[in-house]
Formats: C-alpha cells, sequence, structure tokens
C-alpha cells in the first residue's frame, strides 16, 4: 500500500509537514519528470522550472504558500516542487510544439450513480517508475472541507474526495491547444475541486477560469449527482458538459464533446482510449464492489482497463496501471489498490482514524 499522510493547520505548516514526510518520493517524482521533460518535450529541468513561474499568478498565493512549504520541508527547490504541480502543461505543450502530441493512454474514470448510488473511481496508468512516488495524502481542512486524495508526492492533488461529500476522478487529454499558454493548471484545478464545498462551486473551478489544459474532469456528489467536465485550455467556451446516461459516466482519453471525437488525431491512434472506454461501459457499476470489479477488466487486452506492461517492455518506463481508486460518496470511504487491482486487494483508508471528519458520515 502507498504511505499514508495526514497534513492540517494552514498552507505553509500543512505543506511543510507533506514535503517532510514524503521527501523520498518527491525525490522520485522531481527525478522522474526531469527525465521526462527532457526525453518527451525536449526540455532540460532548469528550463521546465523557469516555465513553471510563469503559472504563479493563476496558481494563487494559499496554493503557492503550500508548495513552498513542501519544498522545505522535502530539502528541494520551490521551483521544483512548482514545475511538477505544472507538469502536464510543461509536458504536453513540449510534446505538441515538436509534433509528439497524441492519445494519452493515462486513465480510465468511471461513476455509478442513481437508486442511492454515487460511487466514483479510476484506475490512472502512467509510467511505472511514478509507483514509486505515489502517496495518499489527508489534508485536515482550516475551515474548509477534509479532503483525501491520491496523488504523486509533491502534487497537490489527484483522483479524490472530500468531506463534503465532491469527488472527483480524472482523464489527461492533448489537443493542438496545448500551447502552454498561462492560466490554471490541471492539477491545481483538482484540488480547487477538492477544496470545493458543493457539485456547483466545483463545476465553477472549471467554468469560470482560464484553464492552462486540456483535461477531463468526472465530478460527483454524495447525492447521485454527476457531471462529465471535458475542457481544452481556455475560457468557458472550452467546456462541454455532459451528465449521466442510464445511471453511469465514463471517460477515457479522447474527446468526445463537440469539438470533435478525436481531436486532430486520428481514430486509430485512439484505439487503446476507445477499447478502455468500450469495455468498462459494458461493466455494472451500480455500488463499490462492482465498480473495483469493472476496474480489473482486461477485455480488449492489452487495450484493458486493467493496463499492464507489454511483453518485453521496461516496467518502470511502460505505461501500466499504477493505482486503482474506488470512492462512495455517500458512505465517506475509499479504497485504494496500489498497482493493477487485478492482482492486488483493494485496502480501504480510515479516514477517521486520522482524525477526517468522514467518519461522521459512515
Amino acid at each position: 500500500m502507498f504511505p499514508i499522510i495526514a497534513v492540517s493547520g494552514g498552507p505553509r505548516e500543512r505543506g511543510a509537514a507533506y514535503g517532510f514526510a514524503a521527501a523520498a518520493r518527491i525525490a522520485v517524482t522531481i527525478e522522474g519528470y526531469r527525465r521526462i521533460f527532457a526525453e518527451l518535450a525536449g526540455l532540460d529541468w532548469d528550463a521546465a522550472c523557469r516555465m513553471a513561474v510563469r503559472y504563479e499568478p493563476a496558481i494563487g498565493a494559499e496554493y503557492l504558500a503550500e508548495i513552498a512549504g513542501i519544498a522545505a520541508g522535502a530539502g528541494v527547490r520551490y521551483e521544483e516542487v512548482l514545475a511538477v504541480n505544472c507538469r502536464t502543461e510543461i509536458m504536453f505543450a513540449g510534446m505538441v510544439s515538436r509534433m509528439r502530441s497524441g492519445p494519452v493512454p493515462e486513465c480510465t474514470a468511471v461513476a455509478g450513480v442513481g437508486s442511492g448510488s454515487a460511487v466514483v473511481g479510476q484506475n490512472w496508468d502512467w509510467l511505472g517508475f511514478s509507483a514509486a512516488s505515489v502517496v495518499v495524502l489527508a489534508v485536515r481542512g482550516a475551515g474548509g472541507p477534509d479532503l483525501v486524495t491520491v496523488v504523486e508526492a509533491g502534487m497537490l492533488a489527484k483522483t479524490g474526495m472530500n468531506d463534503r461529500g465532491i469527488g472527483v476522478a480524472t482523464n489527461a487529454l492533448v489537443s493542438e491547444a496545448d500551447s502552454g499558454a498561462v492560466g490554471l493548471p490541471y492539477h491545481i484545478a483538482l484540488r480547487r475541486i477538492l477544496d470545493s464545498g458543493d457539485l456547483a462551486t466545483a463545476t465553477r473551478v472549471l467554468t469560470d477560469s482560464v484553464r492552462a489544459s486540456s483535461a477531463n474532469y468526472l465530478v460527483v456528489d454524495s447525492t447521485g449527482r454527476a457531471r462529465n467536465l471535458e475542457c481544452h485550455p481556455g475560457g468557458p467556451s472550452g467546456v462541454h458538459r455532459t451528465e449521466p446516461v442510464s445511471d453511469r459516466l465514463a471517460h477515457t482519453n479522447h474527446f468526445l464533446g463537440a469539438a470533435g471525437e478525436f481531436d486532430r488525431f486520428d481514430r486509430d491512434g485512439h484505439l487503446n482510449s476507445l477499447c478502455r472506454l468500450a469495455a468498462i461501459e459494458r461493466r455494472s457499476v451500480s455500488d463499490a464492489p462492482a465498480l473495483m470489479a469493472a476496474l480489473r477488466s482486461h477485455e480488449n487486452a492489452p487495450d484493458s482497463v486493467c493496463m499492464h506492461a507489454r511483453a518485453g517492455e521496461d516496467p518502470a518506463a511502460a505505461v501500466c496501471t499504477v493505482a486503482s481508486v474506488v470512492m462512495d460518496l455517500a458512505a465517506g470511504r475509499m479504497w485504494v489498490a496500489a498497482g493493477n487491482p487485478c492482482a492486488l486487494d483493494y485496502t480501504e483508508i480510515d479516514l477517521a482514524g486520522l482524525g477526517m471528519r468522514f467518519g461522521a458520515r459512515q
């Protein structure tokens, strides 16, 4: 199981506690993106750090203080932690500029709602090295929601839920519009969603901001309301919103909205994403056990929901399922598999035992 880190206090204080507890894993994150930026985006690390500083105005003072605290606690440079929190913008902008962008085999997200159900989860598929960087971060809010997120160490958020009943799963997307323009970075938007007190506020994080990159956000609340917000960079016109069909919502790594299903990339290039979406849409996701079973699917392998390194690939450099997360928002419960869920049991995170307010919902 991934390390569980619980922090509280003001932004700098909780950041410092996070950075100290996760220092070894933050070093893995930094070294991994140092290599990825060079290989995929043609950027050396110092150039990437300089690019990250451009996003400071869009990130805001409180999150910047938390990032500074993480850096101080981990004993690394502030700009390095800023760069990993802007890793999507830096990486995909470089890929697009070098004409190396395309389908991103990075996540299968799905929610089951209706008839009293409010479950959401995903398989996070990424380069195998990142398994050594993931933590479960529990933040006891100072006046805001308590939240828990499964995230690469040093980042503020990824998939997660809060004690107000808001949960988010997500998919990376990339288009020719991902130019690295200044705006709200992807992973900061995820944290702002988890800091939201209700579904409307979480939605406005995306619709009322200028976003820096393409991404998909599947946002659900504990009453079973759900919406999928597929975003291009920019303002409100770049958000395509969909609601559940037959009590479910699912998304992978290709555009489905009005901007064009495959954006500028061809259908064959999206085979992995198409196969995963078709498979997850055929599975029951009516409750947490059903969702766990769906995320173990090997239908259409090797282009499957539960993704494995292919024969002969270096496991550290191959895309595979790094983490699988299932959340029952009505019950206030989260389960995590620290790798391929077909081979590993889901572990429930003891949120009440961490001193968080989720226990009151159980």
